[in-house]
């Protein structure tokens, strides 16, 4: 969890509220629905 957070620069609470749904494995990016900004962000993950 902790690579996680610092390779994609997310918040722990945003972690916290990841489902399996949000990782698009395809395209390498990671769906962030609750957090800061109430928009989805896109995080690249870390490979």
């Amino acid at each position: 969890m902790s690579m996680l957070i610092y390779g994609c620069g997310i918040r722990l609470q945003e972690c916290l509220n990841l489902r399996i749904k949000d990782v698009d494995c395809e395209r390498g990016m990671l769906i962030v629905r609750v957090g800061k900004n109430i928009l989805g962000v896109k995080s690249p993950l870390d490979q």
